[in-house]
């Protein structure tokens, strides 16, 4: 673990640039270039600094939570269509066949 210049946190939990000191929402590559910086360079030069604030952390977190879920719900139905279609081909089937079998009778 590397030393870091300033703290990682904000007392609001705004993410702090190791550059200059200023706190931040997310550290984004428009202000890293400010300091005449590629997020790349930033990144090799202060590997344990975090990139974004703990409520973006956490809303990105709530999101990719509720991505997985509606996913999920989503291949579940495509799957549940996929086999009602095929119980309807087959029992459609069934109830011709049963229906000429009485015919027959």
């Amino acid at each position: 673990m590397t030393q870091l210049k300033y703290s990682q946190y904000d007392k609001d939990g705004k993410v702090i640039c190791q550059l200059c000191g200023k706190s931040y929402q997310r550290i984004a590559a428009a202000h890293v270039a400010t300091h005449n910086m590629t997020m790349e360079k930033y990144r090799k030069l202060h590997p344990d600094a975090p990139l974004f604030s703990i409520k973006f952390q956490a809303q990105t977190k709530i999101q990719n939570q509720s991505n997985k879920k509606d996913l999920f719900l989503k291949q579940q139905n495509a799957t549940i269509e996929k086999v009602s279609d095929e119980d309807k081909e087959q029992f459609g089937a069934s109830v011709d066949d049963l229906d000429n079998l009485q015919k027959e009778m």
